[in-house]
C-alpha cells in the first residue's frame, strides 16, 4: 500500500520537474531577448522578485474581501483543534481563523508579514461536520507547512514575467519584420512561434504545479489528522454543495490541464488508498 510519504514524494518530484520546466521556458524567452545574459537575468529577476518582494498583511488581504476574525464561541472547540493541528505540523504559531463572506463552501490559506490566516466561509461550516471541517483546515495548514504559498508565488511570478517578456519580444519582431523584408533578411518565424506558445505553456505548467501541490497537501493533511476518510468525505460534500446535480447539466467541463485543482474523484481515490494503507499497515 502507498503511504502519505510516498504520495508527498511523488508530488515533490513532480514539483521539481515542473519547476525546472518553468525555469527553462523563462530562460528561453530571456535568451530570445538578450542571449545568455538575457536568460540569466530573467531567471534571477524572477527569483529575486518572488523571494524578496515585501509581502502584504494577510489580515488586510482577507479584510479586503470582507473577512473578519472568527470568534471562538462561533464554532466551539475549533480554535483549540486548529492550535493542536498547527503544533503537530510544526508551525511556530497557529494560523488565525477568519470568516469569509463568500457564498460557496471553501477554505483558503494566506500568509504575510503578520503571520498566516486561514479563511473559511459560512457555507463550508454549514456543509461539513466537525471532522470534515478539521480535515479541510488541516489541508490548508499543509499548504503552509509544505511551503506551497511560496512555491506558487514564484511560479506565478515566472508566468507574469514570461508573458510580459514574450509580449515585448513579439511587438519588437512585428515592427521589425518590414525592415527584415526590405533588407531581404530571413524572418525568424520559428521565434514567432516560440513566443506565441511560451505564455500558454507556462500557464499549463503553473496549473500542473498547483495540482501537484494540492495532492501533496491532501497527503500531509491525512497524516496530520490520521483521518483520510474525513477529507475525502469533505471534498465530496463540497463538490455537491458547490455544484448541485442539476447545474452539472448546464456547466461546461473544464479540461484537467487547465485546472488548478485535481478532479475530486482522483483526490478521493488517493485518500481512500491512504486509508486502506492505514488499515492494513
Amino acid at each position: 500500500m502507498i503511504d502519505a510519504r510516498a504520495h508527498r514524494l511523488e508530488s515533490s518530484l513532480l514539483t521539481a520537474l515542473l519547476g525546472l520546466a518553468l525555469a527553462a521556458l523563462l530562460a528561453g524567452v530571456g535568451w530570445l531577448l538578450g542571449g545568455a545574459t538575457g536568460a540569466l537575468f530573467t531567471v534571477a529577476f524572477a527569483a529575486a522578485l518572488a523571494l524578496f518582494a515585501p509581502r502584504p498583511s494577510a489580515h488586510r488581504l482577507l479584510a479586503a474581501r470582507g473577512a473578519r476574525p472568527l470568534h471562538p464561541l462561533e464554532v466551539p472547540g475549533l480554535h483549540d483543534a486548529v492550535e493542536a493541528l498547527a503544533h503537530r505540523a510544526g508551525l511556530d504559531a497557529p494560523p488565525r481563523l477568519h470568516l469569509l463572506p463568500d457564498p460557496a463552501p471553501q477554505a483558503l490559506a494566506t500568509d504575510g508579514h503578520d503571520g498566516a490566516v486561514i479563511g473559511v466561509t459560512p457555507a463550508l461550516l454549514r456543509t461539513l461536520g466537525p471532522r470534515q471541517t478539521l480535515a479541510v483546515i488541516a489541508h490548508e495548514i499543509a499548504h503552509l507547512t509544505n511551503g506551497d504559498l511560496a512555491i506558487l508565488r514564484l511560479a506565478r511570478t515566472v508566468e507574469a514575467i514570461t508573458a510580459s517578456a514574450a509580449r515585448f519580444s513579439l511587438y519588437a519582431l512585428v515592427f521589425g519584420v518590414p525592415l527584415l523584408l526590405f533588407a531581404g533578411a530571413p524572418v525568424p518565424w520559428s521565434v514567432f512561434a516560440l513566443l506565441l506558445v511560451a505564455p500558454w505553456a507556462v500557464r499549463l505548467l503553473v496549473a500542473a504545479l498547483s495540482r501537484a501541490r494540492e495532492l501533496a497537501a491532501d497527503a500531509t493533511a491525512a497524516e496530520l489528522t490520521g483521518d483520510p476518510v474525513a477529507l475525502a468525505s469533505a471534498l465530496e460534500r463540497i463538490e455537491r454543495a458547490a455544484a448541485p446535480w442539476w447545474m452539472r447539466w448546464f456547466a461546461a467541463e473544464i479540461p484537467v490541464a487547465l485546472r488548478t485543482h485535481p478532479p475530486t474523484h482522483d483526490r478521493v481515490a488517493r485518500l481512500l488508498e491512504l486509508e486502506r494503507g492505514r488499515a492494513y499497515g
